[in-house]
């Protein structure tokens, strides 16, 4: 999933990133959500982070979703 909504890394930089956020070792994202079927099947994810800057706040510390991504029609 994470390689459908972000094509230019590649399988194995995407596996690189998601061992190292589970191992504690990337401070973002700041936490993933899962989207599971009832029978735990993995259907969508969300990453968010905090971000120091983002176009149009005055303020820092804003919360900011990286991305999302939800398989269409899951079996």
């Amino acid at each position: 999933m994470r390689h459908a909504l972000w094509p230019d890394g590649s399988l194995a930089q995407h596996r690189q990133d998601i061992d190292r956020y589970f191992a504690g070792d990337r401070r973002e994202p700041a936490e993933v959500l899962f989207a599971l079927t009832a029978n735990s099947v993995p259907v969508g994810f969300a990453e968010l982070s905090i971000r120091n800057i983002v176009d149009g706040c005055s303020t820092d510390r804003v919360a900011y979703l990286e991305g999302w991504y939800v398989v269409q029609n899951p079996s």
